[in-house]
């Protein structure tokens, strides 16, 4: 009797947690969409959205190096509440799943584009999980989003990742019982350990200090974002196109991404080979391919650059 008032009353503490933490959500002001170049008259208008734990290194990537022309805007929504505002200490950062932060992505753009903060037509770009934010901003808004760029995007077909046995055995367990902590300590969401962060987002073989930097500039995530990865089956393209989309995509994988294997990407691309590309990243890129070295860096910004061009 005793244990089950305690179990009633830890999920009741739990209910109340979610429902003030999705009503802080609904509540709350935009969220910011930075512009990192103005661009010129006639130029496209780039919306760039990062990945998990990450702030504005692909945006930063695409913004630096010309990858998209010199011309284009090139813009950066902060996909989480916790980039934009002050969070108070019951704001339950691990447990916002992919669906919920889908609907406040989808409401910021509607909001900037009700506001002239984006034009009616524009590309949308992502990093990693912000590649399904960037494909589900093309179902939900087909006359709207024009080209999708996927960066690393998550392989398109369920449970691919929880099917991964090297992701497993190089880092999926190392972060087991982390991951699961974070669920407890729901107010501080979700930071990999230093060396699963290194094997899944660096390289093994990253100096130290490099890692240690990248480390500690990291945006504590949601761990339920991550946990819905291991179920997250695609297919947002081709419900956009049913719904009238008429754009293109692009696919970019590197060969040495432990979490989503360049097989697979290349798999999803050629399903949907009448509107997308692939194109391959060099060898000796990370997951989070900015940190690539300057050789590799060099060959991916001209792969990429002349793959955007030809869309």
């Amino acid at each position: 009797m005793i244990l089950s008032l305690i179990i009633l009353n830890i999920l009741g503490l739990a209910g109340f947690i979610f429902l003030a933490t999705w009503w802080r959500l609904t509540k709350t002001e935009n969220r910011q969409i930075l512009t990192l170049r103005e661009g010129r008259a006639g130029g496209r208008t780039v919306l760039v959205i990062e990945g998990c734990n990450q702030r504005d290194g692909s945006a930063n990537w695409l913004t630096s190096n010309h990858v998209v022309k010199s011309h284009d805007r090139v813009l950066l929504l902060k996909r989480r509440y916790h980039e934009s505002h002050d969070a108070p200490w019951w704001y339950a950062k691990s447990w916002i799943p992919l669906w919920l932060q889908f609907t406040e992505v989808l409401v910021a753009v509607q909001k900037a584009i009700a506001k002239d903060q984006l034009p009616p037509k524009f590309d949308a770009a992502g990093h990693s999980v912000g590649c399904i934010m960037a494909k589900r901003l093309a179902e939900a808004l087909p006359q709207v989003v024009d080209r999708v760029i996927m960066l690393n995007s998550p392989t398109e077909e369920r449970a691919e990742l929880a099917k991964n046995w090297q992701f497993w055995k190089q880092v999926g367990f190392r972060a087991l019982a982390h991951s699961i902590w974070t669920l407890i300590v729901f107010w501080r969401g979700f930071t990999p350990q230093t060396t699963v962060m290194q094997r899944s987002y660096l390289f093994p073989t990253t100096q130290k200090d490099a890692a240690l930097a990248f480390q500690r500039a990291m945006l504590p995530d949601s761990t339920l974002t991550f946990y819905g990865l291991l179920w997250y089956k695609g297919g947002e393209l081709e419900r956009a196109q049913a719904k009238g989309w008429a754009g293109k995509a692009l696919y970019i994988a590197t060969p040495d991404d432990l979490l989503f294997p360049i097989g697979l990407t290349a798999r999803d691309a050629t399903v949907r080979s009448r509107f997308a590309q692939f194109v391959s990243l060099a060898s000796n890129t990370p997951h989070c391919f900015w940190f690539a070295d300057k050789t590799a860096s060099e060959l991916n910004v001209q792969r990429v650059r002349d793959a955007i061009a030809a869309m």
